[in-house]
C-alpha cells in the first residue's frame, strides 16, 4: 500500500497552458499602483500567484470562480489563435 498523501493538483485547462500570454493578477491591480503590479509570463505562473498570495478571495468585482472562469477564456482564446 501506499501511504504517501496524495498531491493536491489543479485539474483547470489554463494550468496546462504555457503558451506566452502576460497578464497580471487583478487582485493586485486592483488594490496596489498598477505599475507595482508584477506581469507574468503565462497563465499557470498567474494562478500559482493568486493561490500562493491571495489563496480563495471574493470582494464586490469578483472573486476566485470568476477568475477561473476569465482565465479558461483567455485559455480558448489563445488556444484558438484569437490572442497572441
Amino acid at each position: 500500500m501506499n501511504n504517501k498523501p496524495q498531491i493536491q493538483k489543479d485539474r483547470l485547462y489554463f494550468t496546462q497552458n504555457n503558451c506566452d500570454v502576460r497578464v497580471r493578477c487583478p487582485e493586485c491591480a486592483r488594490t496596489k499602483i498598477l505599475r507595482h503590479c508584477k506581469v507574468f509570463k503565462n497563465l499557470p505562473a498567474l494562478w500559482w500567484h493568486i493561490k500562493k498570495e491571495h489563496g480563495t478571495f471574493v470582494n464586490l468585482e469578483f472573486g476566485t470562480s470568476d477568475i477561473i472562469h476569465v482565465l479558461n477564456c483567455v485559455d480558448k482564446a489563445v488556444r484558438w489563435k484569437i490572442l497572441e
